[in-house]
């Protein structure tokens, strides 16, 4: 049995590794720092709006769990 509980958590932490470094290889080809914290989208998203970086668009792409964003473009 223990051996079981220690084999499932080491592929709970080899799917975290993986996740993650799949998260940095995303950020570092569209040319971005890596997060100090967590934030939803929605959050980015008025974030962005108070200090607007040129590298990012103000687009679904870029926040696609925004629920402002989707709001907007539903009714334009």
């Amino acid at each position: 049995m223990f051996f079981a509980v220690l084999f499932g958590l080491a592929v709970i932490q080899c799917w975290v590794n993986v996740h993650e470094w799949l998260g940095r290889k995303a950020r570092k080809l569209n040319g971005l720092p890596k997060p100090w914290w967590e934030a939803s989208d929605d959050e980015a998203y008025k974030w962005f709006l108070r200090y607007p970086d040129h590298r990012i668009q103000m687009t679904l792409d870029f926040f696609p769990y925004s629920v402002r964003i989707r709001k907007q473009e539903s009714v334009s």
